[in-house]
């Protein structure tokens, strides 16, 4: 059931910021270990190569949040509150920002999904 919500949810970019939100703060600050442990049964299910591209995800993120200080304010609220929903969906607003504004990183992220589906 978690695959197949993956593969129809990654060939939906638009919904790419709901996936990557609740674990963006956990990678950011704590690293892999800490979103496995934050993302429950699919942080099991998901190889080291799939986290590490998530991870190196995160940082392109961050990146280009550091264009923008609300984007940047609410990756550093999210690292300091990662469970807080109202925070998430700041979170989530912003990633739909920037993945609107680049295609580029949005594919990439659809991709790394398209590769967790398909059992990588």
């Amino acid at each position: 059931m978690l695959r197949r919500w993956i593969k129809e949810f990654s060939m939906d970019t638009s919904q790419l910021p709901q996936f990557l939100a609740p674990i963006l703060p956990y990678l950011l600050k704590g690293g892999v270990e800490l979103a496995k442990s934050a993302a429950g049964e699919l942080g099991k299910k998901l190889s080291a190569d799939a986290w590490d591209g998530l991870k190196r995800l995160a940082e392109k993120i961050r990146q280009k949040a550091k264009a923008k200080p609300a984007a940047a304010d609410a990756l550093q609220r999210a690292a300091d509150k990662p469970d807080d929903p109202r925070v998430r969906g700041m979170v989530e607003l912003y990633l739909e920002e920037v993945l609107q504004e680049n295609p580029d990183l949005a594919a990439e992220a659809a991709r790394l999904l398209a590769g967790v589906a398909s059992g990588g």
